[in-house]
């Protein structure tokens, strides 16, 4: 399978090689030692069957899931204390009046 992989790496790489004609596409992959179903596979542009043969997936997720942000506890209580001072403020400025 390693060879497989190998050339289609190659095969993405090596634009030349990647619209190739078809005769020219048969003999790099017997040069690369790939046979049978998988070259029929590749030469046909079957991607349904290269995966079934590769045994690969066709579909794959890739998800991340971050936590949500959350304060550290000294801004949270510096917060929570300048509130209180600027509510005893209005209610000092309120008194004044």
């Amino acid at each position: 399978m390693s060879h497989v992989i190998e050339f289609l790496e190659r095969l993405g790489q090596d634009s030349h090689l990647r619209h190739a004609p078809i005769d020219a596409l048969a003999q790099a992959l017997s040069e690369a030692g790939i046979e049978g179903p998988v070259k029929s596979a590749i030469i046909g542009a079957d991607r349904g069957e290269l995966e079934a043969l590769l045994g690969a997936r066709s579909k794959m997720y890739c998800g991340i899931f971050a936590p949500e942000e959350q304060e550290e506890e000294g801004e949270e209580q510096e917060d929570e204390e300048g509130e209180d001072e600027k509510e005893d403020e209005s209610e000092d400025d309120e008194e004044v009046k």
